[in-house]
């Protein structure tokens, strides 16, 4: 008997232009209970979108109890990659004659052939790139900070190339150790083949600290987010395959329902992922929308076990039953971070409160330079905090020392005992700023200027937030 699948593929959307074209295939397979299923045939899809497989010869394989009750189903590829659809048909007998009529719809997004060079390799170049011109530009003979102008030893510019390797493999390593060295290669890099080339990924190292025995304490937030990236692309190919188990299901709907959905996934995981602090408002209202979605999504399709007649609806059901589950783990993950404090979590927080210290102190400088205060007068203009003299340019410059320099570095390559005397010096500085910021210093003084005060006030606040933190 003569058995011919036939139908056309629809692109819903604008069709990406692409250098080699699209290379769409249709594979029509009849689904068994108790069987692997058969595969009937494989078709390229013409220019007009059709396209004709004649199934006779597998047909007559097919069992008699499954030819009289047809579960056919489709897989389009694009090249060598398998891309969601969407299809409608329906089976037909005209005397010795079977044939099947299908429209398969795919979106057009789906047909863009993903980038060879993701955004965590392109980031990787662009971090390298980063730390390879701060070498370059490295100034052997920059100032120490005390205006003797003397020419920086080669222990500095060897500091600057270990931070470099430091800061792309996570943490220091002696490279005389040819294990370690190793293993924290293969930590952070891997290798995966594009089209026949070994491409290199590089793996952003989590923020760590190296403890007394060469181990790392790495920071909850970082195993949080890898976990819900995972879910969330799985979530994400789970909820692309999604098909309604209802006839009469509502096409705009099943697509909103599905876009809304995937948008929110996208947000969860911005959120998940912030430099600066996870925030239980943001995060909590993006689960909740989320199940709110599913459930729009549920009614939607008709996910519902008695609209199931056949074995691709169940398998359908299926998947919609593992992405709530993948859901409910990310939402888990995330309750359980909820009630730990890390001290890489710590550690990355004092960075950035570093990090706006010392632009505070550019600030500050700004404000002198208005008011006609350069560099050569704060050197040489003093002030009396605490019983002591000490002129602006050397406070200022000791801050910013502390800040840029000596405090990250400790912070990396130190550990939780080094914490108290980097506290110590954090709080100093705290209380010779905050005799200024009070106003304890000579009527006549520039510092007392109202624009200078503002900026003054601005880094007490922030370097005091930096002593607190370290207590």
């Amino acid at each position: 008997m003569k058995t011919v699948i036939a139908g056309t593929v629809e692109v819903l959307g604008q069709v990406p232009v692409q250098p080699r074209g699209l290379n769409l295939r249709v594979q029509a397979w009849d689904g068994d209970n108790f069987e692997p299923d058969d595969c009937l045939g494989d078709e390229l899809v013409a220019r007009d979108g059709t396209f004709s497989i004649d199934a006779s010869q597998r047909w007559q394989d097919v069992e008699p109890a499954d030819q009289e009750i047809p579960d056919v189903y489709f897989r389009v590829f694009n090249g060598q990659r398998e891309i969601p659809h969407w299809p409608k048909g329906r089976w037909e007998q005209e005397g010795e004659a079977n044939s099947f009529n299908v429209t398969i719809k795919v979106k057009a997004e789906d047909l863009i052939e993903p980038p060879q060079v993701d955004d965590e390799t392109r980031r990787f170049y662009d971090d390298i790139r980063g730390s390879l011109a701060a070498l370059v530009t490295y100034a052997p003979t920059a100032y120490e900070g005390d205006g003797s102008g003397r020419r920086s030893p080669d222990s500095a510019i060897e500091g600057a190339v270990d931070d470099a390797f430091r800061d792309v493999l996570g943490k220091r390593i002696r490279t005389e150790d040819a294990r370690s060295l190793q293993s924290a290669l293969d930590r952070v890099f891997s290798f995966e083949e594009v089209e026949g080339n070994r491409i290199p990924r590089w793996i952003p190292p989590t923020y760590s600290v190296e403890t007394e025995l060469g181990g790392e304490v790495t920071g909850g937030q970082a195993s949080l987010y890898h976990y819900a990236h995972s879910g969330v692309s799985e979530l994400k190919r789970r909820a692309g395959t999604f098909r309604p188990l209802i006839v009469d299901a509502d096409e705009d709907l099943t697509h909103s329902t599905r876009a809304s959905f995937l948008t929110e996934l996208d947000d969860l995981l911005h959120a998940l992922g912030s430099s600066i602090e996870l925030r239980p408002v943001r995060i909590d209202g993006s689960f909740s929308r989320l199940y709110d979605y599913l459930q729009a999504i549920e009614d939607a399709f008709g996910f519902k076990p008695n609209n199931v007649q056949t074995i691709e609806d169940e398998r359908a059901l299926t998947d919609f039953r593992i992405a709530r589950q993948y859901l409910d783990g990310i939402r888990g993950a995330w309750l359980s971070y909820q009630q730990e404090v890390t001290l890489g979590g710590r550690l990355a927080h004092l960075e950035r409160l570093l990090s706006v210290v010392t632009e505070s102190i550019d600030e500050v400088y700004a404000a002198l330079d208005a008011i006609a205060v350069g560099e050569a007068e704060r050197k040489v203009l003093p002030l009396t905090l605490n019983g002591q003299r000490i002129t602006v340019a050397e406070l200022f410059d000791w801050i910013r020392l502390f800040a840029s320099s000596k405090a990250p570095r400790i912070l990396k390559d130190g550990v939780r005992d080094t914490l108290p005397v980097l506290r110590g010096e954090a709080q100093q500085l705290a209380t010779l700023v905050n005799e200024v910021a009070a106003g304890r210093i000579p009527a006549s003084s520039p510092l007392r200027h109202p624009r200078v005060r503002k900026a003054i006030s601005e880094l007490n606040q922030y370097l005091s937030a930096v002593a607190a933190r370290l207590a």
